[in-house]
């Protein structure tokens, strides 16, 4: 049950004397004889309300019940001084007609000629003389007088009837008579509302500090801030705009006084019948305000206005305040002053960068309403205090922005800087890896020239020291000298190769082309390593076409790839295997043919990790030395690199074969079958 319920229910429980005209005695004054006893009873009843009732405004709605039936009205108000701005006020009314949801008000022109003038107003017969938030009713008949607190107006009793009343200076002198009482209802009134302002004031401005302090939420505080703003001013639109700086250090002075920059929007509050307004209103207006909108600074007259002013604010009452300072066409329509005049735009202030200046503008705080307003000093206190916070809260934020910034941009050099470590680490474990297997081929290397070279210097030194012995028989002494010549051949046949593949990595050597048959090519090859091979039990095959396969080439790096590729079967392939010499054409991507040479033999297998390494100069398997597996590590090295003098490729495979611990390798050649073809 509100106020004007809870009135209305008791005074039908004590029904008010109701004031008569009846006439005065003889002698007095009529209005003095039949007011004096009525305005006794009256001032009492008021009292008596007063006294007993806990609620101010319930205590007003009571008062202006007991006036309404008193004198026969329809409509009885009591309104305090600045009526445009407050909710105090209490209205009584007899029936639907005048049954309004807000209380009734008179016309504006009417009520403030009556707080000027300060004394009562009296109407008959007039038209149109109430205002009521749902339109304008007809009065006939009207009777106001003021209340005076400690001698100053403080609000004002309004009797209003849709029918021709007698009113006249005998109603005027008894309604004056309660005004007293009604002046003390209305100032406990306002007294309790100042003190509830002032506690939703101080409730606002905690509930900012605590979210500006503990809130890394921008959106949220913009949000409070608006809403507690609205709420307490009880306004009707209220908007925050952020100012952008083109050039935030002012290096280029401005030419017109204000620096390029854009206004953005960036939160907004609208009362409920505004926002039903402003939908309808966007739909004619492609230029609605929202959420986002932006413009120049140089594009609005008032925002340079308000620019300039800083740090004072700019306080509009009325419409013409402002159109008397500004062009209202200079102004833009995001600010709707047409349907919005009372206007507080607050400009909020950075910290100064010098003691010199106020500091840097960061933006507006803007409130409106539609109903022209004077703006208390303690409103515009808490707007400025509002503003303050939320200029704390801009500046954190942005520090908090460039902090981040700052350790995003720190992170991201540290990242790189770990990157860039981690890629030297890489590198230099890799020159590592690269080193040590560098280390590991030359003692290999050394371990096989120890070999290869000692070996065959042992061989001669000993057959020459035979050869040094007088009586040394004809046939012993040939034999030794055939050692002498053999051993001689290899160790030359050693440098030759050494030599040859430093031309050939060196690519000085030009390639002599000409035109083989491969069967006749090929054929005293294969007899050569048959009759080499028959004491370890090896047989060769070797697989031709039946049609004759032509192929231009260089002889002499053909026959030296196959050689060193048989030579290497040879040494690693168990005894009593075949080793297959396979030739085909395949064809080439190109258009033309390949020819495919595959040398194939079973024994020991290369492992997947030892494949890429075979090619490498004096690398050999682990362990083949130990075995006294002859070789230098230069065979496959040379294989290489004469393979790519002719323009072919070279690839290996080796895989185990089942059910036995043998593997299968195959050495595949890929040639093309003419000149200026490359694979």
């Amino acid at each position: 049950m509100d106020a004007k319920q809870h009135a209305i229910k008791t005074l039908a429980a004590e029904p008010p004397t109701l004031w008569s005209a009846a006439r005065p005695p003889v002698g007095a004054p009529a209005y003095l004889a039949s007011s004096a006893p009525q305005g006794a009873m009256l001032c009492w009843e008021v009292t008596r309300i007063l006294t007993q009732t806990a609620h101010p405004k319930t205590a007003l709605y009571q008062v202006a019940e007991l006036l309404r039936a008193a004198f026969r009205a329809d409509v009885c108000t009591i309104v305090e001084r600045h009526w445009l701005k407050s909710d105090l006020h209490a209205t009584a009314d007899r029936d639907s007609h005048l049954s309004l949801d807000t209380a009734p008000i008179l016309a504006a022109e009417a009520l403030e000629d009556l707080f000027v003038r300060g004394g009562p107003l009296v109407m008959n017969a007039g038209e149109d003389l109430l205002h009521t938030s749902t339109g304008i009713y007809p009065v006939r008949s009207l009777l106001a007088v003021v209340t005076r607190l400690h001698g100053q107006v403080n609000g004002a009793i309004v009797l209003a009837t849709t029918q021709d009343a007698p009113w006249g200076e005998e109603e005027r002198v008894l309604l004056q008579m309660v005004a007293d009482a009604g002046a003390i209802a209305l100032s406990q009134m306002q007294l309790q509302h100042q003190v509830f302002t002032l506690a939703q004031h101080q409730s606002l401005i905690d509930q900012l500090t605590m979210a500006v302090r503990n809130s890394s939420d921008f959106d949220r505080i913009l949000r409070l801030a608006l809403n507690g703003l609205a709420r307490s001013l009880q306004l009707d639109r209220g908007f925050i705009l952020l100012l952008r700086y083109s050039d935030p250090l002012f290096k280029q002075a401005p030419r017109d006084g204000a620096p390029a920059t854009r206004a953005t929007l960036v939160c907004e509050w609208l009362e409920q019948e505004m926002w039903c307004e402003s939908a309808s209103w966007c739909n004619e207006s492609s230029d609605a305000p929202m959420t986002g909108q932006s413009l120049w600074l140089s594009e609005c007259s008032l925002c340079q206005h308000a620019f300039e002013l800083a740090p004072q604010p700019i306080v509009v009452a009325h419409p013409s305040d402002l159109t008397d300072v500004i062009p209202a066409d200079s102004i833009a329509p995001l600010f709707r002053l047409s349907a919005l005049p009372a206007l507080i735009l607050v400009p909020l202030m950075g910290s100064p960068s010098s003691t010199s200046g106020p500091g840097t503008v960061l933006g507006f705080v803007v409130l409106q309403s539609r109903q022209p307003r004077l703006w208390e000093p303690e409103e515009l206190t808490l707007v400025e205090l509002v503003g303050a916070h939320i200029s704390t809260a801009i500046i954190q934020t942005q520090t908090l922005r460039q902090v981040q910034a700052l350790v995003e941009e720190r992170t991201a050099q540290l990242q790189r800087s770990l990157a860039v470590q981690a890629k030297l680490y890489e590198k230099t474990r890799q020159q590592i890896e690269q080193l040590r297997h560098l280390n590991q081929v030359k003692d290999e290397f050394v371990s096989t020239m120890n070999h290869e070279l000692r070996t065959p210097l042992t061989s001669m030194s000993l057959a020459i020291r035979m050869l040094r012995q007088p009586d040394l028989p004809e046939e012993r002494r040939t034999k030794y000298l055939n050692i002498l010549e053999a051993q001689c051949n290899q160790e030359t046949n050693l440098i030759n190769d050494l030599l040859a593949l430093q031309h050939l990595e060196s690519q000085r050597r030009p390639i002599q082309i000409q035109r083989l048959d491969l069967k006749q090519t090929l054929g005293p090859l294969v007899e050569a390593f048959e009759g080499q091979w028959a004491e370890k039990g090896l047989s060769l095959v070797l697989s031709l076409p039946e049609r004759s396969l032509q192929l231009e080439t260089e002889p002499d790096s053909l026959l030296r790839i196959l050689t060193e590729l048989l030579n290497n079967a040879g040494k690693y392939s168990r005894q009593h295997t075949t080793i297959a010499l396979d030739v085909q054409a395949e064809p080439a991507c190109w258009g033309g043919q390949n020819i495919v040479l595959s040398v194939t033999n079973v024994g020991h297998g290369i492992g997947e990790n030892e494949r890429s390494l075979i090619f490498e100069k004096f690398w050999r398997c682990p362990g083949v030395t130990d075995q006294a597996i002859p070789g230098t590590g230069l065979g496959l090295a040379l294989v290489k690199c004469l393979v790519h003098h002719i323009n072919g490729a070279i690839a290996v495979e080796s895989q185990p074969l089942p059910e036995t611990d043998a593997w299968q390798t195959r050495f595949t050649l890929t040639l093309p079958q003419t000149v200026g073809n490359s694979l």
